[in-house]
């Protein structure tokens, strides 16, 4: 025979399935009910495992919403993310607003807006996926044409995005707003991220 708990819960059910002072009915019933509770963790835990993507899935989300964007399809790039979305650009905007969130309404018409760029280029120059956390760090450089010069705009950042249920969920922008307005030559964003 081997030693019974002394107190808690187990000292209940032990007593239950195994001393005769109380119907063993009722003790069968607490195991099959704690197996009942054991199975939907492990539902739960499964489910929540199985919606969490891989390196390589996350890495083409991201990239894919990028695309997206380039080949301004906002329509597409709308089924990539999650219903609850928001974006958080950690800079400091000319108005003197620190980090300006975007979600719902107010963020699609911005992203219309945004789509509507023509001449977008991404330069991707590091791509890392973190399965565990489900969060994707893109290093990138954007570049558009400045339609009224015929200049390029070129601006280095970092985007950190986060995927919840298999879609983007939260996207964070790291820059520095006075070089979006400014025509830096590739060559010189080349030497300094590398």
């Amino acid at each position: 025979m081997f030693p019974l708990p002394t107190a808690g819960p187990l000292f209940t059910i032990s007593k239950w399935l195994f001393t005769g002072r109380t119907n063993l009915s009722l003790g069968f019933g607490v195991i099959a009910h704690m197996f009942i509770l054991l199975e939907y963790y492990n539902f739960v835990f499964f489910a929540m495992i199985l919606s969490m993507l891989n390196s390589k899935q996350l890495k083409e989300l991201v990239l894919k919403s990028f695309e997206m964007e380039k080949n301004k399809d906002p329509k597409a790039n709308k089924e990539l993310l999650h219903p609850d979305f928001a974006v958080t650009e950690i800079t400091e905007d000319y108005d003197g607003t620190v980090f300006r969130r975007l979600e719902g309404p107010k963020l699609m018409k911005y992203m219309e807006m945004a789509f509507e760029t023509t001449g977008r280029e991404y330069e991707f120059k590091n791509v890392i996926a973190d399965e565990q956390s489900q969060t994707v760090v893109v290093e990138f450089v954007e570049s558009y044409p400045d339609e009224k010069t015929g200049k390029t705009f070129r601006t280095p950042q970092v985007s950190i995005c986060e995927v919840k249920d298999g879609k983007l969920y939260r996207t964070r922008h790291y820059l520095d707003p006075r070089l979006s307005y400014k025509y830096l030559d590739k060559s010189d964003i080349d030497r300094a991220l590398t």
